[in-house]
């Protein structure tokens, strides 16, 4: 069983906890007002050093200026490219041209011509004719036909050797 009687420590206290003191279980809170101090006369310390300052500034500057360079400089590598590609393009025209010029005026009947009338070059006479014999390995044979007999063939000959031996011709 229970014993009624209340104990020694709560004596004369009622069960409510409005009877309680819990003051000193609670922080004490208090109103602290910062303290201001005033200086007079005094000048306050920048917070950012003017070395340091003027090295940033510099250093802004030297990128500003790195940037705007490489711009200009890839503006005038563009133009130079530019330029470039019209000559190339240029110069592809000029080359298709005069192959096709070049085809125009080496067919057969062009260069006839050409040497009929500029070069004084007639058509091949049958004494000019040289006939080979293939038929035999290692060895060529010339016909008694060839016009290395003559007089004016041999003085050719060796006038053409002695402007050789002069390194003239």
């Amino acid at each position: 069983m229970r014993n009624s009687a209340a104990p020694k420590y709560l004596a004369g206290t009622t069960s409510t906890a409005k009877d309680y003191d819990l003051s000193r279980y609670e922080e004490e809170q208090r109103e602290v007002q910062p303290e201001l101090t005033v200086r007079s006369g005094k000048e306050m310390k920048p917070t950012v050093n003017k070395l340091r300052l003027f090295v940033c500034a510099v250093l802004v500057v030297a990128l500003v200026s790195l940037s705007i360079c490489n711009n200009v400089m890839m503006i005038e590598l563009g133009d130079q490219l530019e330029t470039y590609n019209a000559q190339l393009a240029e110069l592809q025209e000029e080359t298709l041209r005069l192959q096709s010029k070049l085809e125009g005026t080496t067919s057969l009947s062009d260069v006839q011509q050409y040497a009929s009338s500029n070069l004084a070059m007639g058509p091949v006479e049958s004494y000019q004719i040289t006939y080979v014999n293939l038929g035999v390995e290692d060895s060529v044979e010339r016909t008694e036909n060839t016009p290395d007999n003559t007089p004016v063939y041999i003085l050719m000959q060796t006038l053409g050797g002695l402007l050789e031996y002069l390194h003239i011709g």
